[in-house]
């Protein structure tokens, strides 16, 4: 026969105590764990972000490449020079603006194109000046106009270089990231030139177009070993 429940018995049945929220030892713990996480995460985050940045530079410079194939097609194999058109003040990326964007500004009215703009650089410009439009720089020795600005233009300057004078257009740079604003400028010398501007990667590298397109991210001293055309362009 089954014994019978008293009420009694039935309040001596009851649940395990169940806890309620951490203690502050628990909750230090967590905190601990989320400061761990969060100092190995953000450098990583950081360095993709930078890295990504690198990749649209070397893509834009890629495209600006291409921009000056297409140039020199319709100009005799001529690449653009630091300062072609002597009497207008053209620089040498002004030129490329028909093989970028469809859109007709005049002359001397350049706005910026975000294909002239590294991601990386930031900032892009000085209010007021032409050098503004541009975070890349061309070599001094594809062609850089020497002469007053109240000299007569010609078609080409004298100094400018065609494609097939280049020797070695793989082994020859054509451009390289660069300073913005008055420290800048449209051309350099080589990637030693101190308006050249190693800004990726925390400061570590430039990117770099070569005459036959291709662009490379180099460190310093990678860079310093770059012909710009100072052997490799047969006059």
């Amino acid at each position: 026969m089954r014994e019978k429940t008293t009420r009694k018995d039935v309040r001596q049945i009851e649940l395990p105590e169940v806890k309620q929220g951490f203690t502050l030892i628990e909750l230090l713990v967590v905190i601990a764990i989320l400061s761990l996480l969060v100092s190995i995460l953000v450098p990583s985050l950081t360095k993709a972000r930078e890295l990504a940045k690198m990749v649209v530079c070397e893509t834009q410079l890629r495209n600006i490449g291409y921009a000056l194939g297409f140039y020199a097609d319709d100009n005799g194999e001529y690449l653009p020079s630091g300062r072609v058109r002597r009497n207008k003040g053209y620089f040498w990326w002004c030129l490329l603006y028909p093989y970028l964007d469809s859109r007709d500004y005049g002359d001397n009215h350049w706005p910026d194109l975000e294909v002239f703009l590294c991601p990386t650089q930031e900032a892009h410009y000085t209010p007021g000046s032409i050098w503004s439009h541009c975070d890349y720089a061309d070599s001094y020795w594809f062609g850089y106009d020497r002469a007053p600005n109240s000299a007569p233009a010609p078609e080409y300057d004298p100094a400018q270089a065609k494609i097939s004078q280049v020797l070695h257009p793989a082994d020859t740079a054509y451009a390289v990231d660069s300073k913005s604003g008055v420290l800048g400028g449209p051309y350099v010398y080589g990637a030693t030139d101190p308006r050249a501007d190693f800004r990726h990667l925390d400061g570590v590298t430039a990117n770099l177009l070569f005459v036959d397109g291709h662009v490379e991210n180099l460190d310093y001293s990678e860079a310093a070993d770059v012909d710009f055309g100072e052997d490799n362009i047969q006059r």
